[in-house]
């Protein structure tokens, strides 16, 4: 952004002798239409347009957080500060010297390129760490639903053994018992202290067709 013609005709050749794809505009106005319309690496901004409206477009942008870097060309030692707060990363004093702007303004756009590129690295993680987000939540329901498999088998296993434990309680009681009058005795107290108060009868036969 440079508003005497020569000077900014000086600076586009120079630029692009150092391989720089550049856009050059003359005013402030023409400056924020370009910054609407394309994303820039590197901005080179005259101190020299009216009414600090090269701060302006340095502020503007910083405001809107774009990537790009500001070089201020032009003003006083005094000016140096205003540029900075204004959030260029550099300036340079007219006149200038075009093998300095270009080596500045070559530094500006791998500035910016690396910024990008962290950028381009911050997103990807971030979708990384939303799909391993997603994975854990598919996980964590998984494991419930493994877990409740889990316990029901668990308490399903616990009611055999609970079963075995008192057919093998049983079994030992009435495996030495060898008179049947004995044994039922042994049987019914056993099933008496298990299931409590109950009426039983035992009914003997006489033989194979009773």
């Amino acid at each position: 952004v440079e508003p005497d013609p020569l000077a900014c005709a000086s600076l586009v050749g120079a630029l692009r002798s150092a391989r720089v794809e550049c856009e050059s505009v003359l005013s402030y106005e023409q400056s924020v239409d370009a910054i609407e319309r394309n994303q820039y690496d590197a901005a080179l901004i005259s101190l020299d347009l009216p009414s600090d409206r090269g701060l302006a477009i340095a502020r503007l942008i910083r405001e809107r957080s774009l990537p790009t870097r500001v070089v201020m060309l032009g003003g006083t030692p005094d000016a140096a500060v205003a540029s900075m707060r204004a959030g260029a990363v550099d300036q340079i004093e007219k006149p200038f010297d075009l093998k300095l702007v270009s080596e500045s303004v070559a530094g500006a756009i791998a500035a910016c390129r690396r910024e990008r590129q962290q950028e381009r690295k911050v997103q990807r993680l971030k979708k990384i760490c939303k799909r391993l987000n997603a994975s854990r939540k598919s996980v964590h329901e998984h494991v419930d639903v493994l877990c409740d498999v889990l316990l029901g088998s668990y308490q399903e296993m616990a009611d055999q053994v609970k079963k075995v434990g008192v057919v093998s309680e049983f079994q030992a009681m009435i495996g030495q018992e060898l008179d049947i009058e004995q044994l039922l005795r042994t049987m019914l107290e056993y099933v008496l202290k298990k299931t409590g108060p109950t009426n039983a009868a035992v009914f003997l036969p006489a033989n194979h067709s009773d």
